[in-house]
């Protein structure tokens, strides 16, 4: 074998795993072969080249591909005892976990970066202008004062933004998986009007133990304190820059799903075709010219034209439907009138505010009564959106929905829910916009299968309920027919050989008025009530009794 080829084979078959290492090798045997100017030299450079360049090539199809970070990946091997498909599941959520760690990290930590600079460039002055405003001779108390005040300022311009989006983060976490690590550098975090607050205290102290002192001394401790606080908080800027560049390398380490973007997107909408009339010309004059041919044509329409016909909409449906069982109808308005009257007793403004479709009246509501966020009234408009989704009311059912779960989310926000909640709902396209309307979309579906489910479980119910009362009216009919005489008169039948008792009770219906027997043959309890009360109250409990026993009047036992 010639040296080039020897020399190329031990290249390809001998190097090293390593790319680096493969590469460096190659170079290594170009280079002896110039300084060895060898005379296969050139030929052998050209074959390392072009083995070289595959190698290359392979390493960075496998460096794309290992930059790709698949959550579900089956592509390992796990102990023989473990369940894989269980061990694929605890990856794949390891996996997100750290991704909405770091993701949440570098939001708050980018958060509090820019709270800060606008801390740092506006603060230091505000507050000197503001005991530059006090009035002269100022005193102790009131700069202690003031600084109560700039600390309740800086807690709402600095420190609440920082304490929404942490809770809104917390709020979010999935509840299956442990608490957050969001690293020292967060942790270490100090609120802004802490900081405010441990100067105050501070200067309170120094005040009370230097009374006599002039009270300008206080200011300018005050305002020393403040740049050596400011001092610190660029420090921590820096710490913060880096750790944000940290994340950032972190996130881009691997290609996942969050990485892709729309490289474009287009939309082909087809011409919908016109509608075909058949063209017919009359085949026995052939004289008639190509004009009049194409003028004369035959339309086929439809009774049904699809233009023409009216489409029900599902609520009209709904409400069609349990019109056509009048007494239905009755009692499930009956329960909706009931629904709304519990909302009215619950809160006297929650009925009313179940009802508002515009999100401006719900917020005014919501300021104005922000005890309506409990738990109980939320259940109890989520419950009249059941009966009025159960009634055909489909427009308000959702609404209730949208209102019920406005105050899970408010509540559940804290005590700034409602400014928090309706700010990201004026932004618009957000995540936390879609997910709201995504509850909203997924609730109302729940409560729409519910309520099919139920309105026709009460149809079901009422249609067992009309056929039972009409074999109890049939039976009760062919019964009376037995004890009606020809001439119109009600008797008692016996059987051919009657006891006594039956004999006596016999006797007791016969000589009953015949309005009463009638009660009593037909279930009337008002023709029954109205004999009983004419009779004193002995009399009444034997004729009771006579009918009890005769099967008239049927008594439930109660259990003991």
């Amino acid at each position: 074998m010639p040296i080039g080829e020897t020399f190329v084979y031990i290249f390809q078959v001998s190097l090293p795993q390593s790319v680096v290492e493969h590469v460096f090798l190659h170079w290594f045997f170009i280079l002896t072969f110039r300084c060895l100017e060898h005379p296969l030299a050139e030929t052998a450079i050209k074959k390392l080249a072009a083995v070289s360049l595959q190698s290359m090539n392979k390493y960075s199809l496998q460096v794309k591909w290992d930059s790709i970070e698949l959550s579900d990946d089956e592509d390992f091997e796990c102990h023989p005892n473990v369940d894989k498909k269980s061990m694929v599941r605890w990856k794949q959520a390891q996996v997100h976990k750290e991704r909405k760690e770091r993701q949440d990290q570098l939001d708050l930590l980018t958060l509090e970066h820019q709270t800060t600079e606008k801390y740092l460039a506006d603060f230091k002055n505000q507050v000197k202008a503001t005991f530059e405003a006090l009035s002269r001779p100022v005193t102790a108390s009131a700069i202690i004062d003031t600084l109560k005040k700039i600390q309740t300022d800086t807690e709402k311009t600095y420190t609440d933004p920082m304490r929404t989006k942490s809770m809104s983060c917390m709020n979010a976490w999935p509840r299956e998986w442990e608490a957050p690590n969001w690293g020292t550098v967060l942790r270490e975090h100090v609120p802004w009007h802490d900081t405010v607050a441990k100067i105050q205290e501070a200067v309170s102290k120094i005040s009370q133990e230097h009374a006599g002192d002039n009270p300008e001394k206080f200011i300018d401790l005050t305002m020393l304190m403040i740049a050596e606080a400011e001092a610190r908080l660029v420090k921590r800027q820096s710490l913060i820059e880096t750790q944000i560049k940290a994340l950032n390398v972190e996130m881009h380490k691997k290609l996942t799903i969050d990485h892709l973007k729309t490289g474009f997107d287009k939309t082909i909408m087809s011409k919908k075709p016109e509608d075909e009339s058949m063209s017919a010309a009359p085949a026995a004059d052939k004289s008639i010219g190509k004009d009049a041919k194409a003028s004369c044509s035959t339309t086929i329409e439809t009774i049904n034209s699809v233009k023409t016909k009216a489409i029900a909409t599902p609520e009209k449906t709904i409400q069609a439907d349990i019109a056509t069982y009048p007494g239905l109808a009755e009692q499930i308005m009956e329960e909706y009138n009931s629904t709304d009257e519990e909302l009215i007793n619950t809160h006297p403004e929650l009925l009313a505010f179940s009802k508002y479709g515009d999100f401006g009246d719900v917020l005014k509501a919501l300021k104005k009564h922000s005890e309506l966020q409990k738990e109980t009234f939320e259940e109890a408009i989520l419950m009249r959106a059941l009966v009025l989704e159960i009634v055909g009311k489909s427009k308000e059912a959702k609404t209730c929905v949208i209102n019920s779960l406005i105050l899970k989310y408010t509540r559940a926000l804290g005590s700034s829910g409602i400014d928090v909640f309706f700010s990201k709902l004026e932004a618009g396209k957000s995540s936390a916009h879609n997910l709201f309307f995504s509850d909203v979309s997924k609730t109302y579906e729940h409560i729409q299968r519910r309520g099919k489910i139920l309105r026709a479980e009460k149809i079901e119910s009422y249609k067992a309920a009309i056929k039972e009362k009409a074999e109890h009216e049939a039976n009760i009919k062919k019964i009376y027919e037995t004890f009606l005489q020809a001439d119109g008169s009600l008797v008692f039948p016996l059987p051919e050989t009657p006891t006594e008792r039956q004999v006596e009770i016999s006797q007791w219906f016969n000589n009953l008025p015949h309005a009463t027997k009638e009660g009593l043959l037909l279930e009337d309890v008002e023709k029954i009530n109205q004999f009983l009360t004419t009779l004193g109250p002995d009399e009444a409990e034997k004729n009771a009794q006579f009918a009890i026993e005769a099967g008239f009047i049927h008594v439930e036992k109660e259990d003991e």
